[in-house]
């Protein structure tokens, strides 16, 4: 059994506690009115469209109603007889504490667009310099790394230089489909817009026969907001693997609550090439997937279809190599500061049939277990404040089909409990691995999950076999997994990964170098990914539904001078898309990876 200090499981009241009373009508600054104002006009807009496309709708919608004893965070209940959904949602919009809304006008980019920078000096201040004349082997790849500390001034002026490489634009359709041109990642720095929580792209497994046969691929994307938006700068980007992107002719899904479908838009990069991303509005009232307002609970875009000019079964038979993955990626990306949103940004891949391991997992057969969850995905991120090296934390979410309780030990409830957690990280990762944790991972109310690196979350160590594979439990999970139990808050499991080498050697580790030492540019690779997974089981091995959810690491050098694009942002503060930042001809790899210095 592992044992865990209550304070890491137990939900802080005060911020997971909201009030829903008259008396709590907040507009304390006109900033707070505007907000208000925009979140009702859109979905006043969002209701025409309704009644436009479908006159009878409202009195046919299935409604959500709240009630105390089954939200614990919920004080009153929200009747749905009264009022149709989007009212319900801006009634309780126009209610929120003033706790709540304070929290929103210190951190929602529609309230305050006044970019603000944050001092990036954790990474720098106790870090001592390097001695010049002390010169690293480029073979020893266990040493530390030092650093030149980076002025306020020297963060803003390269934060504004990468808002503005802005890359992608709608494409222009030449032909039914087109070949991906242009494979990489948006290299963006993050946004801290915590009402973006939960944001999962769920598509069927490309395993059973009706779909191999088939030219679409059936999906959904799931959503779970705790705070209200509204406008246009909210986008949904999904990028798909080039194998998958290459044969779209188009990609289309119903909006939450809606009977008519939206097509997602394929993206050009500059020079006009078609990525393999495709972009659809968030907010639904301005043509996208999702109700401004609609918050605190699960949310479907659903009949979801990637429309193909092959079959599934052809396309999958002429990879080349079958074991490659098939990733995708989903996020929100704010427009307007030209930011991925930090917390909705998540990852996985398409379960294909050379998924032997995997699709051989026996299902559970407990119908409580199965009917628990809608659908599970993970999110994978850089964090240079993790051990001496950096790390990554693998996050995985795991949204519910309403307000599941775990309970404790004693209580099964038709689970079969008690339950197991397996893990899988990317064999191809495990020697650049020194030690892996798994942390307490909340839900902290309308904060959300804090995707902040916290030493003291610990709660166990993890191990793994040579291919990456382990798992854990305890005799009451809840020590382990924070279940929100009762509320319909996410469940949120995180695996913590430190690196015991520069994380940079991933890219580099086949590279070569000149006479000098010095990075040759072109023998280093500019993307690798790599593959995770995580699932649920209980007592008896068998699989609960809708809780294997996967990720992708992805690591990219677009300027291909050996620092990973994660690693620029957010570690030495060098521009990833120019190989010598300062302009001193030295490629930046060479001087943050050989000789410990910016310039």
């Amino acid at each position: 059994m592992v044992n865990k200090d209550n304070n890491h499981v137990e939900k802080n009241s005060e911020i997971s506690k909201i009030q829903i009373s008259e008396n709590n009508i907040i507009r304390n600054n006109v900033e707070d009115k505007k907000f208000d104002e925009a979140v009702l006009k859109d979905e006043k807009q969002d209701k025409q469209q309704d009644e436009k496309l479908k006159p009878n709708e409202n009195n046919n919608r299935k409604f959500t109603e709240i009630k105390t004893e089954d939200v614990g965070h919920f004080n009153g209940t929200i009747n749905d007889k009264k009022m149709g959904n989007d009212a319900v949602q801006e009634d309780a919009i126009q209610t929120r504490t003033k706790e709540n809304l304070n929290n929103q006008s210190q951190t929602n980019n529609h309230i305050k667009t006044k970019v603000t920078v944050k001092r990036a000096t954790t990474d720098f201040e106790n870090i001592k310099t390097v001695n010049k004349s002390e010169t690293p082997n480029k073979n020893i790849i266990g040493t530390s790394r030092a650093y030149k500390k980076l002025t306020d001034k020297d963060i803003i002026k390269l934060r504004k230089l990468l808002a503005k490489h802005d890359l992608y634009h709608p494409v222009v359709t030449k032909s039914v489909r087109e070949m991906t041109e242009d494979s990489s990642l948006e290299a963006l720095d993050y946004s801290d817009n915590y009402t973006f929580q939960t944001l999962i792209f769920q598509p069927e497994p490309l395993t059973t026969k009706e779909v191999l046969d088939s030219k679409t691929i059936p999906f959904q994307i799931h959503s779970y907001l705790t705070g209200a938006n509204s406008g246009d700068v909210y986008k949904i980007n999904l990028q798909l693997d080039p194998i998958i992107a290459n044969h779209v002719k188009k990609i289309t899904v119903n909006p939450s609550g809606r009977s008519s479908s939206v097509e997602l838009v394929r993206l050009a990069n500059k020079e006009g090439k078609a990525t393999n991303i495709w972009q659809v509005n968030f907010i639904r009232a301005s043509g996208g997937l999702f109700g401004g307002a609609e918050i605190l609970s699960q949310y479907t875009a659903e009949n979801g279809k990637i429309e193909l000019d092959d079959t599934v079964r052809n396309i999958l038979e002429k990879m080349e190599d079958h074991s490659d993955k098939l990733n995708y990626l989903i996020y929100v990306k704010d427009s307007q500061e030209n930011k991925k949103i930090k917390t909705s940004e998540t990852s996985g891949y398409f379960l294909t049939p050379s998924e032997t391991l995997i699709n051989s997992i026996v299902s559970s057969n407990s119908d409580a277990a199965n009917s628990a969850f809608k659908g599970s995905s993970g999110a994978i991120q850089f964090d240079s404040d993790i051990g001496e090296f950096g790390g990554i934390t693998v996050d995985q979410q795991i949204l519910k089909n309403g307000t599941f309780n775990y309970g404790g030990p004693l209580i099964d409830s038709g689970l079969n409990k008690q339950w197991r957690y397996h893990y899988q990280i990317d064999s191809k990762l495990v020697p650049y691995i020194g030690s892996i944790e798994l942390h307490s991972y909340d839900f902290y109310g309308v904060s959300g999950f804090d995707k902040t690196y916290y030493p003291k979350n610990k709660v166990a160590d993890l191990a793994i076999d040579k291919d990456g594979r382990g798992s854990i439990t305890s005799s009451n999970l809840n020590d382990l997994i924070v279940f929100h139990n009762a509320l319909p808050e996410t469940v949120g499991i995180r695996l913590v990964i430190k690196y015991n080498q520069s994380p940079n050697n991933t890219l580099t580790r086949n590279a070569e170098y000149d006479e000098n030492g010095n990075l040759i540019s072109n023998t280093t690779k500019v993307k690798e990914d790599f593959a995770f997974y995580g699932y649920l089981t209980d007592k008896n091995g068998g699989m609960i539904k809708n809780t294997f959810g996967s990720s992708t690491y992805y690591i990219q050098d677009l300027d291909i001078d050996g620092l990973t694009d994660n690693f620029e942002f957010h570690k030495s503060h060098t521009d990833p898309f120019n190989q010598d930042t300062d302009g001193d001809r030295k490629n930046d790899g060479d001087k943050v990876l050989r000789y410990g210095l910016l310039h």
